[in-house]
Order: C-alpha cells, then structure tokens, then sequence
C-alpha cells in the first residue's frame, strides 16, 4: 500500500546504480500515491489518532492527570500529522510530524510544539483537545467514507461488529475499527444499534452483538 511507512523507505530513497531499466522505471513511479492509497492511508492514520484521543479524553475526564493527557495527545497529534501530511498528496514518513507542523502550523502548535515547549497547563490540555476535535470532525465523512459506502449498502440495516471488522480486515488490512466506527457514532454521523447472535453453533440463546447502520434521509 502506497504512502504508508514502507512505501516511504523506498519512495524517498536515492537509486545509486542500476543497469535495468525496469528499475529505473519502478524508482521513477514510486513518488506518485494513487487516490485510493490516499484515502486509506489517511483512514489508516486516523484510526490510530482516534484510539489515543480516546485515551487522551480518559486521562483529562476521568483521571486528571495532566502529564498522561499530554502524552496521549501527543501520540494523537502523530497520528494526525500522517493524516495531514497524506491529504496534501506528500509521501508519509517518519518526519510526519515535522512536515505537517509546515503544512498546518495552527493546529500542530496546539497540539505538538506548545505540548513540548512551555509547561503543561489544563488550559493548554482544554485547547489541544478542541482542535484535534475541530480538525476531525469536519473530515469524518472524507477520513471513512469506505466505511459509510459499506454500511450504505446495507441499505440501512445494521451491520454486525464482527462483519465490519472481518471486511475490512480482509480488504483494508486495518485492524480494530470498530474504534472508527464508535467514534462516528458518538459525533452522529452513523448510528448504533445490535444483532442477535449466537455464541456456539450448537447455542440455544441468541446474544446481542454490537452493530451500525446508517439512514440517509
């Protein structure tokens, strides 16, 4: 998959000597990151960026504990510079966070450099949370549209956590989504709902599972 980290190794590599020119050729295209690579590549990394922020959220809701926040937001704001740096149509590597402080220096001060740079208060902590939210929530159709296309054809009867989660592990490779999909569910964007299930093949009670649907009116 281009434009994820080992895509990066090769793609900003320098070619030293070849005598093939299909090398040449490989080298030349590898630069070049298709839609569809972007569009999972940014749902990859904001998949990430959503289970640290959730982290982040317990850590100033529940635990107030300021030092923890921080790092959990910090790991967030990693996260969304991948996000940021992918949609600007640059190859994704481990400078992410350098290149998206370029690219969006509003948001990446809040979160990143201010977090490192002058001592940790709660309404820096206040401010860091209300961008990264501002910043993902305008996006959220954009960020998982495979994933709003693939409840849309269910014509708005809930999809099982376990189907997701087998889809798109199979056909995105990503693990865990259901992290995603809680999320759209907790700004409105799909809804949440459950489906009977049974535990064993030989179970005589039907259990409810964790499920999604969307209703477009």
């Amino acid at each position: 998959m281009r434009n994820l980290f080992g895509h990066s190794v090769f793609a900003k590599a320098r070619l030293i000597y070849s005598r093939d020119p299909s090398i040449d050729a490989i080298f030349a295209e590898l630069g070049k990151v298709g839609a569809r690579d972007s569009q999972v590549q940014a749902m990859h990394a904001a998949q990430h960026a959503l289970a640290s922020l959730y982290k982040a959220r317990k850590w100033y809701e529940i635990k107030d504990d300021d030092a923890y926040t921080a790092l959990w937001i910090l790991t967030t704001a990693r996260s969304l510079a991948e996000v940021e740096v992918g949609l600007h149509g640059e190859i994704v590597d481990r400078e992410a966070l350098v290149d998206a402080l370029r690219l969006n220096p509003g948001l990446f001060k809040l979160i990143y450099s201010d977090l490192l740079e002058r001592e940790v208060s709660r309404e820096a902590l206040t401010l860091a949370l209300d961008a990264i939210d501002a910043y993902l929530e305008p996006r959220a159709e954009d960020l998982f549209a495979p994933v709003l296309e693939y409840l849309d054809e269910a014509g708005g009867d809930p999809r099982a956590a376990r189907d997701i989660a087998h889809y798109f592990r199979r056909n995105y490779d990503m693990e865990h989504l259901i992290i995603g999909c809680e999320w759209l569910s907790d700004i409105g964007v799909i809804e949440k709902a459950s489906t009977p299930v049974k535990l064993t093949t030989r179970s005589q009670i039907d259990m409810e599972e964790l499920a999604f649907f969307r209703v477009k009116w």
